[in-house]
């Protein structure tokens, strides 16, 4: 029996956040029940908002400006508007409604509309700590200024810019990790904040500003982890750039984004030159070899049978080496007993691992059996335990035949004599 006198309006407000949260589906409905749950609705519906469609943006950018507690709701905030200019009346509503949501922790502009840069340089985010805008300018460079609680950055230029001269003052942001930007703007941050994870955006591709940017990203005030960049066509002098500026690096992620890969040669060139450059990496963990625009081609039995052998000679390059993963996208992962395997939940990968252990030409067969009775033990799945336990079968048979043969000659020797 409810107590007399108590009430749902009672409990405490994070408690009906909780309710509420299992309602997001109907946070408009429940926004009718009471005065309570309408200020919790409002800040459901708000803690995530996107400003995109035309028909419900300048709605929603004046709820913004007029209601304080929606405005406040907001954490991420994401303005995708289209490329089409707007009249001064809308930039000045949106500085309105926008100046509000004080406590945005993550804040993006899809757009290089230079109309985007006066509205930043007027507004603060206190709690601030993800931005993405596409532009590289002093508007842009001054609202960072004030923003030293950013942790995940990422800034390209315009489109339209085609300069590699960025003529502004390092930045200081002490708590940046993350960090997507052009090439030509990393001296802005790499000498002053902690960087883990860097994607490079290149704005040349003469080697001579990508080696300058490597050697930039070389002097980090923390050791880099993860590198990722993108690039239309397989850069060997980058690669090479990469081994000598960014060894400790535990993750490389480079992606090829021209759009006919199967007429490009260089790939069996490329993955040379990594094999020859991966000693050098003395932390290097994860691989991987991507294809851009959707362009990856169709993984087979033959091309996981080249991606095994091409893992398997990787791994030996570099010992730290765990994880693989080429252009078909089947990532390998090095096994305990060093073998070389695909991830068994991918399609195909039955196909594969069936091909692979009634193989003769199977590279298991060369393991010794302590390693196989290593690796049957330790077996992750069904499929490795069969493969394992094939080769051991095939292994015992071949010892046996080898030994009927021995047999058979010492006989005959016998008999000879």
């Amino acid at each position: 029996m409810q107590p007399e006198g108590a009430h749902f309006g009672d409990l405490p407000v994070e408690l009906v956040e909780e309710v509420a949260e299992v309602c997001r589906g109907d946070s408009l409905a429940l926004a009718l029940v009471s005065k309570l749950f309408n200020a919790v609705a409002t800040r459901i519906i708000y803690r995530r908002l996107k400003l995109e469609a035309p028909d419900t943006l300048i709605g929603a950018l004046k709820t913004l400006a007029g209601n304080p507690l929606a405005a406040q709701s907001v954490k991420t905030l994401s303005i995708a508007t289209t490329s089409q200019k707007r009249f001064k009346s809308f930039y000045t509503l949106l500085e309105r409604a926008i100046s509000g949501c004080e406590n945005v922790t993550s804040l993006g502009i899809a757009s290089s509309l230079p109309e985007y840069g006066p509205l930043l340089r007027k507004c603060t985010f206190p709690k601030l700590e993800a931005f993405h805008y596409l532009s590289i300018d002093e508007d842009v460079v001054e609202f960072l200024r004030r923003h030293p609680r950013i942790t995940n950055l990422y800034l390209t230029r315009s489109p339209h810019d085609s300069s590699v001269e960025c003529p502004y003052a390092p930045l200081t942001l002490p708590r940046l990790t993350a960090l997507v930007c052009s090439s030509s703007a990393m001296p802005l941050f790499v000498s002053t904040s902690p960087l883990q994870a860097v994607h490079v955006v290149w704005d040349s591709t003469e080697f001579a500003h990508m080696d300058a940017t490597m050697q930039v990203l070389g002097t980090s005030t923390a050791p880099v982890g993860l590198f990722a960049t993108e690039l239309e066509a397989w850069s060997e002098p980058l690669l090479r750039s990469v081994a000598n500026h960014l060894a400790r690096i535990d993750t490389l992620i480079i992606s090829n984004s021209t759009e006919d890969l199967y007429a490009d040669e260089a790939y069996d060139s490329f993955v040379n030159v990594l094999l020859e450059v991966l000693p050098n990496f003395s932390r290097l963990q994860r691989l991987k070899l991507a294809a851009g625009c959707g362009q990856n081609p169709v993984a087979s039995i033959y091309t996981m049978c080249d991606d095994y052998t091409m893992s398997t000679k990787l791994g030996r390059a570099c010992p730290t080496l765990e994880t693989c993963q080429f252009i078909t996208e089947i990532p390998f992962d090095r096994h305990r007993w060093g073998i070389w395997l695909p991830d068994a939940g991918f399609p195909r990968i039955s196909m594969w691992y069936r091909h692979f252990m009634f193989s003769t030409s199977s590279p298991l067969r060369a393991l010794s059996a302590e390693i196989l009775e290593g690796f049957l033990s330790d077996a992750r799945n069904e499929m490795e335990y069969l493969l394992a336990r094939h080769a051991l079968s095939a292994k015992s048979v071949e010892a046996k035949s080898r030994t009927a043969v021995a047999l058979r000659s010492e006989n005959d020797i016998g008999a000879y004599l």
